[in-house]
């Protein structure tokens, strides 16, 4: 399981880095950032506060929610905000939200699967519930930054 893990980590960066970024670099830089912070505090508070996670004692299985929780998920976020400046309808702009939330979901089902993870009194839908609210939380950061970079004369 950890081969394969790993294996879906490595094709990730690949796509991550072959897609188009429609962002500047500090918007990018913001967004990751961001989502560094959001995302390692959410996962904090769930497995060492609230005790509604826990976490595998097996090494490799660790490093394998480490690199997921510092690099595949906020670059996912990242790329999320690239491909959605792409898009131009608000109802096209609405599906791939929530086909994005669905993916996000869908890296932490496999964090279950693969046991890195396991719920004690956690359903799935409060991970959809918590996704969203990152990020609408991510897009009201993403929002604001944006107009001081248009105040600075360096955004779009």
């Amino acid at each position: 399981m950890f081969l394969i893990l790993l294996n879906i980590i490595i094709l990730f960066f690949i796509t991550f880095s072959i897609v188009k970024k429609r962002l500047g670099l500090l918007e990018n830089l913001f967004i990751f950032m961001v989502q560094e912070l959001l995302i390692t505090s959410y996962f904090a508070v769930l497995y060492i506060n609230l005790k509604v996670w826990e976490i595998t004692n097996s090494i490799k299985l660790f490093i394998i929610f480490r690199l997921s929780e510092f690099l595949v998920i906020p670059l996912l976020y990242v790329m999320y905000f690239n491909l959605l400046a792409a898009i131009q309808s608000r109802f096209t702009k609405s599906l791939f939200t929530i086909t994005y939330i669905a993916i996000l979901y869908g890296v932490e089902f496999l964090l279950v699967q693969g046991k890195v993870i396991r719920y004690n009194g956690w359903d799935f839908w409060h991970s959809l519930l918590s996704i969203a609210f990152v990020l609408l939380i991510s897009s009201i950061l993403q929002f604001c930054f944006r107009r001081v970079l248009r105040k600075e004369g360096i955004g779009r």
